[in-house]
């Protein structure tokens, strides 16, 4: 009977042990960079992400290097706060990567917080994409993949305005000193 109460409570506690969730030890991202240029591949070139922000209640506490300051989590994604955050960048340190043949950039071993992905380095032919600012965790999501819209360079010729518009403008004018040089004759014939 002994033996059958041991074995009970040994199944037990087994069965209970492996119940318990696991949970990691560090809780970090990662963001996948895929450069959309339409039809057109994009094979070079760089981005550079930005650790601007940390994780505060209600937002971001940012950091020394973008003045320390609080930004609200509904403010964390504008377009003003990251063209502001482009001009503080230049003394801050990030993290570069080179484009792959697919147009690719991969960052791992991303603590939460808010980043600014800028494109440091374009592939000639086509604009760089504006910059974005990135919140870890995305909805959740610790592995995230954005997908920044570059457009090609397209060379158009200067409207100079010189259509036909300008042949008809000269050929008015042409004809109308024509008929003052005869309106003129005749009114010196008439009183000579």
């Amino acid at each position: 009977m002994f033996k059958r109460i041991t074995i009970f409570c040994c199944m037990a506690v087994l069965t209970l042990g492996m119940a318990v969730p696991a949970s990691a030890a560090e809780e970090t991202g990662s963001m996948r960079i895929v450069l959309d240029a339409g039809e057109l591949p994009v094979t070079t070139g760089s981005v550079t992400l930005y650790p601007v922000g940390v994780v505060a209640e209600g937002g971001f506490q940012l950091r020394t290097e973008y003045g320390g300051g609080f930004v609200r989590q509904s403010d964390a994604i504008t377009e003003e706060l990251a063209n502001w955050l482009v001009e503080l960048s230049e003394d801050a340190q990030g993290i570069t990567q080179e484009l792959d043949v697919n147009g690719c950039a991969e960052f791992y071993g991303l603590s939460d917080g808010l980043y600014l992905l800028v494109q440091s380095e374009r592939m000639e032919g086509f604009y760089p994409f504006p910059p974005l600012l990135i919140t870890l965790p995305l909805d959740t999501e610790r592995n995230i993949q954005i997908y920044p819209t570059v457009a090609p360079i397209v060379a158009q010729n200067p409207a100079t305005g010189q259509g036909a518009g300008l042949f008809a403008g000269l050929l008015c004018m042409v004809l109308s000193g024509f008929g003052l040089v005869l309106c003129w004759t005749a009114y010196k014939k008439r009183w000579i």
